[in-house]
């Protein structure tokens, strides 16, 4: 029942923002009573950090899985970039307008994940990219690192790239194949022309 309730709250969070979600609506559309609600979180303020923390828990894991799946940096690239895409479709700006305003210590956590793990990850991409002869070894790996997390994290800016106007996933794809060409090596050139090749013909299967 616990989870069928966080489940449920994370859904009209997503949809609708933080703030105009009440305890009645969770527990209307968990089909429960409030009563029941109140079972298993103290307040909304509970829920708001349970879906959170879970949702930074998983991003947190998709960064691992990726570095532990990947065959190479350039993969790796791909993978993370691919999290960055399915968070954006999830989370709409509104959600993060609200975590920001009205709950700062979620808004914490949501910045600790950008800027520690996300950029942790980018850093350590590019390190074991330029290690594998795939990146340019003349990079600067912080300034690289940051450039990359502005462009990944300009996602969730609607003036950057509005609904109306733009596809998001053709946005992610464009940007990661013009952030590693700006990066790659002869060799590194190669593994992405090479990854889009395959990935082109996977969707055409």
């Amino acid at each position: 029942m616990e989870q069928r309730i966080r489940e449920t709250a994370e859904q009209l969070f997503f949809t609708y923002g933080l703030k105009t979600v009440s305890m009645d609506d969770i527990a209307r559309e968990a089909g429960v009573s409030k009563k029941t609600v109140y079972q298993f979180f103290n307040d909304k303020n509970t829920i708001v950090e349970n879906v959170i923390t879970g949702l930074v828990e998983q991003q947190q894991k998709q960064l691992q899985q990726s570095s532990k799946a990947s065959k190479n940096a350039v993969h790796e690239m791909f993978l993370i970039a691919a999290g960055v895409q399915v968070l954006a479709l999830k989370v709409r700006p509104v959600l993060l307008y609200d975590v920001n305003k009205y709950f700062p210590e979620c808004g914490k956590l949501m910045k600790g994940f950008k800027e520690e793990d996300l950029r942790g990850a980018l850093i350590n991409n590019l390190n074991e990219g330029i290690e594998q002869g795939l990146y340019r070894k003349n990079l600067s790996v912080d300034v690289v690192a940051q450039f990359g997390l502005i462009q990944f994290t300009s996602l969730f800016a609607p003036e950057s790239y509005p609904n109306n106007q733009f596809n998001i996933k053709t946005v992610i794809c464009k940007i990661t194949e013009l952030f590693l060409y700006g990066i790659a090596s002869a060799d590194g050139q190669i593994e992405i022309a090479r990854h889009i090749h395959n990935k082109n013909n996977e969707h055409k299967s």
